[in-house]
């Protein structure tokens, strides 16, 4: 049974939001597209792993996709958790082509593509140590001592895995996705005992979810950007300029005439996204580009958002359950490529 459903990460939404509220001169400009690249390969990666896990017995398993943890100061983030009563699976994803060389002596991994050389951290040291969070985070929770096993899943069915001769932990571990439930099937069958009761799985289940904490960066900081350097107003779904004026809780373009009810509220979305958890009227009225505090009022209140304060000193913020896909641009993932 699928218990935490993936979600876009933010930080794709963010750098996407920024791809667009950003000029095309800008010098961190290709930067923030590779940075948007890998993160969006790395999410389809993930997404098409996801594929496999509709096969496996919803009475046995409990899945939990891109979940992340807090372990003492820290946070560690699991690509998908597979939890039973008997044992736990940490599945580590990745989109990688070309030819992959595991190196051991160095705990690295080569990546040979398009005649280029690639050298990433080795996944198979990275999920040992999400092995060893989730260990302490299950001991400090006061939760029995589940054993757990981990997978490295290649999503790139066409890449070629190779190793270090003796490597043995890659043998084991490393897989092409198409073998994932052949391996999760000889996991399960080394594992006899339950370790977890009914009722102490139905608990561990609730504090995963409550303990969940998508990492949400601060993406203009990350890339040493000035807020000052972020586009502001709302944008045209059609001809994707700047120039769209509220009307009435519309919002018109004053380029090519299109009529929309939801860029204004995109625009908020940007907001949140790129410049603070929080705003107030006036931070929305210069965002939007507009002087009309009822319009914009109008707007924050149809968003259903947390409010403090009272008058001039409310304060708006997102509720925690805020759903930044559903209230993003579906035409946003291409939109900053048509910019003007």
């Amino acid at each position: 049974m699928v218990v935490l459903e993936r979600m876009v990460p933010l930080v794709i939404l963010m750098l996407d939001a920024l791809l667009r509220r950003i000029n095309h001169n800008h010098p961190k400009r290709k930067e923030i597209e590779e940075a948007y690249r890998t993160h969006k390969a790395g999410y389809n990666g993930e997404k098409s792993v996801d594929y496999y896990m509709n096969f496996l017995d919803e009475g046995k398993f409990q899945i939990f996709k891109g979940i992340r943890l807090p372990n003492k100061e820290f946070h560690f983030q699991i690509d998908t958790l597979i939890i039973t009563p008997f044992f736990a699976i940490i599945l580590e994803i990745k989109n990688w082509g070309g030819e992959i060389y595991f190196d051991k002596d160095f705990c690295q991994v080569y990546q040979e593509k398009d005649g280029k050389t690639n050298t990433y951290q080795n996944p198979v040291s990275q999920a040992i140590l999400q092995k060893m969070h989730l260990k302490e985070w299950l001991r400090r929770n006061k939760f029995p001592d589940l054993p757990i096993e981990f997978l490295v899943v290649m999503s790139n069915t066409s890449s070629r895995l190779k190793s270090d001769p003796g490597y043995y932990e890659v043998f084991q571990k490393v897989l092409h996705s198409i073998r994932l439930l052949e391996k999760i099937a000889q996991i399960e069958k080394k594992y006899k005992q339950e370790v977890i009761s009914e009722n102490v799985m139905k608990k561990l289940k609730k504090t995963l979810l409550k303990k969940n904490t998508p990492l949400r960066p601060d993406i203009l900081k990350n890339f040493e950007i000035s807020p000052t350097a972020i586009i502001p107003g709302i944008q045209c779904p059609t001809c994707h300029t700047y120039s769209m004026k509220l009307y009435y809780g519309k919002s018109r373009c004053q380029t090519c005439k299109t009529i929309s009810k939801t860029a204004p509220f995109l625009a908020i979305t940007d907001y949140f996204l790129l410049c603070a958890n929080t705003l107030t009227n006036q931070d929305i009225k210069s965002f939007l580009k507009t002087t009309t505090s009822s319009q914009t009022y109008f707007l924050l209140q149809k968003m259903n958002l947390q409010i403090t304060g009272t008058n001039k000193g409310r304060v708006y913020s997102l509720p925690l359950d805020y759903d930044f896909e559903k209230n993003t641009s579906q035409n946003s993932i291409t939109a900053y490529s048509k910019q003007d």
